[in-house]
């Protein structure tokens, strides 16, 4: 048994013995019982785990298509075929498929196989809070010699968490650090239920909170056939419904009630109506607003999904095509301003709002002219320090930008998934107001 697989299973009787038994007897044997269950999965599913730049991913299929997580392949944009390496002691090279920016997903194929260790895919929405999940990776590069994964256990803290792009994603308190990114998260059944790709960090802190996020399995399978189709790295989009305004319903144990509906949207296609009160989408339970939309956003572009909706008092069920979304949200418009003009300085993206617990200002947009964006910032980043001093919100800002000037050049430190990135930006021209 190697050092990892002693740690691990020391974890394990930890928290057989923390459950309670009904004798110190009872408990070895059931600690035993867990010990042994969680080094057989790991010895059974590490040969599937890749390890591809500075991140992870994971095989699905013995001709070898792999998943790891767009943020993971974007750090080099224009690179098509990865060497990738796996704990079977080989290097491979992996042609890039389809890329899911927005979920944060990328489906690659290693070149020239047919018979290589795989995790099948479970049913991510049949988990369950506090079940046990294990976590693949290679923080830190610790996996850097032999390819070998670094093993963590936690639970599954909550299910279906609609957080920015990650619209219905698995918290998990396994802990996840830089090089995770791309990684299985797996189940006692040694099936694949998630991609790890996000940690939530605290004042800047790059290491894991115990609040670490998953890409599931079912909103994956919705974008496979797209991602083997678009080759070369092609986007596959997700969809939207538009010209539907809805608001939680606190008459109706708070689900989503339709405010008002625009004419010629696919919202009035699928025939809602102010009043409807929207109690299913997809085959699932739409408890609220927040909800509701992670669902929608968790599908493809053209995707047919079925909703049920109380109408005075009767259900009725409708099918909604979603149509194209790129959340870049609404943000500010800004004139690009004139080479060579010497002023006060400004970071030409808007921030969305961020939890002061966190930390941090997240991007929500970026000016295509400006230096963020040459500098390669792109939304959903997370910038956490700027020239040395922490940003604790998008509020923190405009005082640090005080004194600088257009043309500065400033060092940013991001949260980019898992991984702490630091950039180099060019400030631009503050636009006239």
């Amino acid at each position: 048994m190697t050092e990892k697989m002693r740690f691990l299973a020391a974890a394990a009787i930890i928290a057989a013995i923390a459950c309670g038994t009904a004798s110190a007897l009872d408990g070895g044997s059931k600690a035993a019982e867990i010990e042994a269950k969680i080094v057989s999965i790991v010895e059974r599913i590490s040969p599937a785990y890749v390890r591809i730049g500075g991140g992870s991913g994971v095989v699905i299929s013995p001709d070898g298509w792999m998943l790891t997580n767009h943020h993971v392949v974007a750090q080099i944009e224009k690179r098509r075929v990865w060497d990738v390496f796996m704990p079977i002691k080989k290097q491979f090279k992996a042609d890039l498929y389809g890329q899911d920016k927005t979920g944060d997903i990328a489906l690659l194929k290693i070149q020239g196989v047919d018979n290589l260790p795989y995790v099948e895919m479970a049913d991510s929405d049949r988990l369950s809070i506090g079940q046990y999940v294990i976590a693949l990776g290679d923080p830190y590069s610790f996996a850097f010699r032999d390819a070998d994964p670094t093993v963590t256990m936690g639970i599954i803290s909550t299910i279906h968490f609609n957080q920015g792009t990650y619209s219905d994603a698995i918290q998990t308190d396994a802990p996840l650090n830089p090089g995770n990114s791309g990684g299985p998260l797996i189940d006692l059944d040694g099936r694949l239920v998630g991609i790890n790709g996000r940690v939530l960090v605290r004042f800047g802190n790059k290491y894991n909170t115990g609040i670490g996020l998953a890409i599931p399995v079912n909103q994956i399978k919705q974008f496979l056939p797209l991602l083997k189709a678009a080759e070369k790295g092609k986007e596959v989009l997700h969809g939207q419904l538009y010209g539907i305004k809805v608001r939680d319903s606190k008459d109706n144990a708070q689900v989503p009630e339709v405010v008002s509906v625009s004419k010629g949207s696919n919202s009035e296609a699928a025939g809602l109506m102010p009043g409807d009160l929207i109690i299913e989408a997809g085959g699932l339970p739409a408890w609220n607003s927040q909800r509701f939309w992670g669902i929608v956003h968790s599908y493809p572009n053209k995707a047919q999904i079925g909703l049920v909706v109380l109408r005075g008092g009767k259900k009725e069920k409708l099918t909604a095509e979603l149509q194209e979304w790129r959340p870049s949200g609404g943000g500010f418009r800004f004139d690009r301003p004139r080479p060579g003009i010497k002023g006060p300085a400004a970071m030409l993206v808007s921030f969305t709002e961020q939890d002061p617990v966190i930390g941090g200002a997240e991007i929500e947009k970026i000016d295509p002219g400006s230096g963020a964006a040459r500098a390669g910032l792109r939304p959903g980043d997370i910038v956490t320090a700027f020239d040395g001093k922490p940003l604790a919100g998008r509020e923190s800002l405009p005082p640090l930008l005080e004194g600088k000037r257009s043309g500065d050049k400033v060092k940013l430190k991001i949260m980019r998934g898992i991984d702490e990135i630091e950039v180099e930006v060019e400030l631009d021209l503050k636009p006239a107001r």
